[in-house]
């Protein structure tokens, strides 16, 4: 069998029979060899695939290369796909934009869930969309239900103005929400923004007392004036006079003063170790701090 007839035999499987018959006419009609020519139209053929070649086009190429006129065909092919990949990339580009976008819509979650799960009982009073358990919340002293990030939007706004009572964000409702509650739905530094500010009010309205700082963890804590306190933090035993800690502490508070085992008055020393509180009425011993009858220190001069 001739090895051109055969050439073209083989590719029958892999190229349209338009493209047999322009093989031919190329080979026939230009310097290219029909193996070369094939190799040619089955790339031609890939490239109206790939790039989705409008039909028009499609003949134009073809109408060329039946007049053997191969470089303008090749030149016309190499357009068309830089235009079909250029108008590919910003379909592309503009395809991802709009998943970035909806990605970061706060209804995204809510309408894959909604494919997910057909109904649920609880409604966001903030959105009005259904809420899943995932999602759902509801305040500890509110009848409200939220989704997680409806309330967390909301509620960070209000932190950021610098409220000092947060509560429900529904219209009329007047319950507060917690600082337990309000440290799992806001986000962690807005959580510290929101403890730092209501801190600085209350020191700055008097209502805590006296504020003192522990010299060792920088723990601020209210406590009566002139008064031996407990760091809530370090546990150290610390002089809010002087702000020494007990046992490099002189002041007569300390030295003259013990605390009330039965209701955790401050109460003054007087000329025996027998202290009477003067709130409770409790007689005990300065040196033990045991009741007056269960001291066996010896120490009460009776």
């Amino acid at each position: 069998m001739d090895l051109d007839l055969k050439m073209i035999l083989d590719s029958q499987d892999q190229l349209p029979g338009i493209f047999c018959y322009l093989a031919g006419i190329i080979q026939s009609k230009s310097s290219l060899s029909l193996n070369l020519a094939i190799k040619f139209l089955q790339k031609l053929n890939l490239d109206f695939n790939t790039y989705k070649i409008p039909t028009s086009e499609q003949h134009k190429v073809l109408n060329l290369l039946k007049n053997a006129q191969i470089a303008e065909a090749k030149k016309l092919v190499e357009s068309l796909v830089i235009e079909a990949k250029s108008s590919n990339k910003f379909l592309e580009t503009e395809i991802l934009g709009l998943i970035q976008q909806l990605k970061s819509d706060p209804l995204y979650l809510q309408k894959i869930e909604l494919k997910l799960e057909p109904s649920s009982s609880f409604i966001c009073n903030l959105c009005g969309l259904s809420i899943f358990s995932k999602d759902l919340i509801i305040l500890e002293e509110c009848p409200h239900s939220f989704h997680k990030y409806c309330l967390s939007e909301v509620l960070e706004k209000i932190v950021g103005n610098k409220e000092i009572r947060i509560g429900c964000p529904v219209r009329n409702c007047q319950v507060e929400v917690s600082a337990s509650e309000l440290s799992g739905i806001l986000k962690p530094e807005s959580f510290k923004f929101f403890q730092d500010y209501s801190f600085e009010f209350i020191v700055g309205s008097g209502k805590l007392g006296r504020i003192i700082e522990c010299r060792s963890c920088k723990e601020r804590f209210s406590c009566d004036s002139n008064a031996v306190v407990l760091c809530p933090k370090c546990q150290l035993t610390i002089c809010s006079k002087c702000l020494n800690f007990k046992d490099s502490c002189s002041c007569f508070a300390i030295v003259m003063r013990r605390q009330c085992p039965n209701c955790n008055l401050w109460v003054e020393k007087g000329k025996s170790n027998l202290i009477i509180c003067h709130k409770c009425n409790f007689h005990f011993c300065y040196q033990c701090l045991k009741f007056k009858n269960d001291c066996i220190c010896r120490a009460i001069a009776y």
